[in-house]
């Protein structure tokens, strides 16, 4: 596994979040970020939730979790 995956699996161990929120914490772009999250979620290392705000236009945020049952160093 790659050292930007198993640093994204521990931040999103930490608590839920969304490819921003990991963005910020790891210190690379958005795009990367959700690129990454989505590998993942592909993967079966994480459950996602799409976010709907009132009053917000445009995709859905998603939000990630670690699947239950599942190590974040796997």
């Amino acid at each position: 596994m790659s050292s930007r995956r198993a640093l994204i699996l521990k931040e999103i161990e930490k608590t839920p979040a969304t490819s921003r929120d990991i963005a910020d914490a790891v210190g690379i772009s958005c795009a990367n970020a959700a690129a990454v999250l989505s590998q993942l979620y592909r993967s079966g290392l994480l459950e996602r939730t799409l976010l709907t705000e009132p009053g917000r236009r445009g995709r859905p945020e998603a939000l990630y979790r670690i699947k239950p049952g599942q190590a974040a160093n796997a």
